[in-house]
């Protein structure tokens, strides 16, 4: 197999994998993309906190369980961030909007009205 042969099958698979070595190039060398990058990095961080501290009050003034649970909860919910971003990067289908948005809504009003631990978990899960 030639060079070039080589570096269209490697091209090939990186592409058909979701990986686009031309995308992180292009954030490597452009300094709006380097930035826009970092702020989406930064705020992902921040949120993820958010959400943590929001959880912790959650559970010891709306559920009223022991802090204990905490990470179980926590955890729940990046468990469920990844295995939901690990589906949609695989199947290469792009989710519908409106039935996303209307789960979101339902699963975000069963975390909030709920007393008992394990539909919360749920919620979160979803």
């Amino acid at each position: 197999m030639s060079k070039t042969e080589m570096d269209c099958a490697r091209t090939s698979t990186s592409e058909s994998h979701g990986f686009n070595r031309g995308s992180v190039n292009y954030v490597r060398t452009s300094p709006f993309a380097r930035r826009v990058t970092g702020f989406v990095t930064y705020e992902s961080f921040v949120s993820t906190l958010w959400i943590s501290a929001l959880l912790l009050v959650y559970l010891e003034r709306h559920l009223q369980v022991d802090t204990g649970w905490w990470g179980t909860l926590n955890a729940s919910f990046l468990i469920s961030m990844i295995a939901a971003s690990a589906y949609l990067y695989r199947s290469r289908r792009a989710p519908s909007l409106p039935s996303t948005a209307v789960l979101s809504i339902v699963a975000a009003m069963l975390f909030g009205v709920t007393e008992h631990l394990a539909f919360a978990i749920l919620a979160l899960v979803i």
